[in-house]
């Protein structure tokens, strides 16, 4: 399973996190205001804290 993650759900964004989930991939999420990430929560994308990623590298 490939791993992609998103940053920023905006009109682009959106749609392609979505294509990600519809074949099976995990995909991680985060957008400024979280209430865009919901929808695409429930297609099994989960959402990410950005300060917990950044402060991996």
């Amino acid at each position: 399973m490939t791993k992609l993650a998103f940053i920023g759900l905006g009109r682009m964004g959106a749609i392609m996190t979505g294509h990600p989930a519809a074949a099976e991939h995990a995909a991680a999420v985060w957008n400024r205001p979280p209430e865009r990430s919901a929808p695409l929560v429930v297609a099994d994308a989960r959402t990410v804290d950005i300060a917990v990623v950044s402060d991996a590298r």
